[in-house]
């Protein structure tokens, strides 16, 4: 009997999206390499972002894109990317680069990856990023605006895991290092927006976060219980039935 209620809730509420689990990376360090055109993040016209602190934060989900687990000669991967580009979801939920107090979006729609390898053999292993976004013209084959992020995180010791699910955290690594970049170019113009800037990388993490099922419908309750009642009311009746 409570298989027909079932379906009769599911076809009166619609479709209820289940929960999902997602990962979260953030990097904080300090800006290096810096050229702010039309001051992005707060400093004017052709400032220099140089020795300020940054934080980048992506949310990234696991099930979404393309994803390869497997060894290759010495190397443990788990590598994940989608967008446009390549025909498959972007699996990025969110890229925000905060410097100076000021946020800014980093696009992944056309083209994102990650990967995370280990080397047992070399004792070596890397947590990599890439996002990128842009609007292409095909006539006059210019890219006419662009959003950009790639970061590197090396660990000599090994102690990355070869899977995006897992989680980690570290502080500064040699070789660890990222990269940012945004433009507008005209033309005609040329560059009328143009910030850069390269990241010295102090910490890292990568963490399960979680996100809250979607609830029912406030008019759930209700539904179900009057359906609860019609079985009492027909059981009741069944009853009576038999009892004559």
């Amino acid at each position: 009997m409570w298989k027909e209620y079932a379906v009769a809730v599911a076809l009166c509420l619609g479709p209820v999206t289940a929960g999902a689990a997602t990962m979260q990376t953030i990097y904080t360090g300090t800006v290096f390499g810096s050229s702010d055109m039309t001051g992005m993040f707060g400093l004017g016209a052709n400032s220099s972002l140089d020795g300020l602190s940054f934080t980048m934060t992506t949310t990234y989900d696991t099930s979404v894109g393309t994803r390869f687990t497997g060894v290759q000669g010495t190397q443990t991967i788990d590598s994940l990317q989608g967008g446009s580009a390549i025909g498959a979801a972007d699996p990025y939920l969110s890229a925000v680069l905060t410097i100076n107090g000021i946020s800014r979006t980093i696009g992944s729609a056309i083209y994102s990856s990650m990967y995370a390898t280990d080397d047992a053999t070399q004792g070596y292993s890397q947590f990599n990023q890439f996002l990128n976004d842009y609007v292409y013209d095909p006539q006059t084959r210019v890219t006419q605006n662009l959003s950009y992020f790639q970061a590197s995180i090396q660990d000599v010791a090994g102690a990355i895991p070869a899977n995006l699910d897992a989680p980690y955290s570290t502080g500064s690594n040699p070789g660890s290092s990222g990269y940012f970049q945004f433009y507008d170019y005209d033309p005609l113009l040329g560059y009328t927006s143009y910030t850069a800037g390269a990241l010295q990388i102090a910490s890292f993490s990568v963490s399960a976060v979680g996100i809250a099922p979607v609830p029912l419908p406030a008019g759930a309750g209700l539904l179900i219980a009057a359906l609860g009642g019609l079985d009492l009311l027909k059981r009741r009746k069944s009853k009576r039935i038999s009892e004559v």
